[in-house]
């Protein structure tokens, strides 16, 4: 898979970690932008992911664990969704366990913020 921007829980970084959160590109193999969102379980190396529409493109995930946390995947992902038809953007939050579920909420920014900005 075309997988950018890996990222772990800031409270594990330089340790061993379960999961490992992701923008993947949306042709599998194929090289492509980064569309989608997933989490890699580094022990059973099974991937939970979540792609948008074919118009959609997620940025780079980051973690953000619920305070008081009880585990290392208790938290969320969020990421900036632009949407190529009407060039605006949402942000989007995922549980951290549960990634294809889809987003938990996805909170609409009023802007286009443009794909790939860091």
């Amino acid at each position: 898979l075309q997988c950018f921007f890996g990222v772990v829980n800031p409270k594990q970084s330089t340790l061993k970690h379960q999961s490992i959160y992701m923008a993947l590109g949306g042709l599998g193999t194929d090289t492509a932008p980064p569309q989608g969102i997933a989490r890699f379980d580094c022990d059973t190396k099974l991937i939970d992911s979540w792609m948008p529409e074919g118009y959609e493109f997620c940025g780079e995930p980051m973690f953000a664990p619920k305070e008081n946390a009880d585990s290392e995947e208790d938290g969320y992902i969020l990421t900036v969704l632009f949407n190529g038809k009407t060039e605006q953007s949402e942000l989007l939050v995922f549980k951290a366990t549960a990634i294809s579920a889809g987003p938990v909420a996805r909170i609409p920014l009023g802007i286009g913020i443009p794909h790939g900005l860091h």
